[in-house]
């Protein structure tokens, strides 16, 4: 996936939207089309899906905690997830997400 749109001015600017779907035991895992920093712009295809994925959900709210951040999660009626974060909140999510990736279980 390329890196769309333009870099946030600042920190307050930053924003990631991703919505995640159960696929079996993974996830797929949608990213809005926005910028993205490069390391995790990479994980993405180029219609900014990825897939499988492995994910910990209750991790995310671990990580979110410790930060001192907050972000939305919310359920789809189907059994996914959007996950919403904005200002600091956005890179922790990133950070989280990457992680999940380099897991080496994508």
């Amino acid at each position: 996936m390329n890196q769309l749109g333009h870099v946030p001015r600042s920190n307050e600017d930053l924003k990631l939207d991703i919505f995640c779907s159960p696929v079996g035991e993974a996830w797929r895992i949608y990213v809005h089309p926005t910028w993205l920093p490069g390391y995790l712009a990479r994980c993405f295809d180029r219609h900014g899906e990825a897939h499988p994925v492995y994910i910990d959900l209750d991790d995310l709210d671990y990580q979110m905690s410790v930060s001192g951040v907050v972000y939305d999660k919310l359920p789809s009626a189907a059994g996914g997830v959007q996950l919403l974060a904005k200002g600091h909140a956005a890179t922790v999510l990133a950070v989280w997400l990457s992680q999940c990736f380099a897991s080496g279980q994508r």
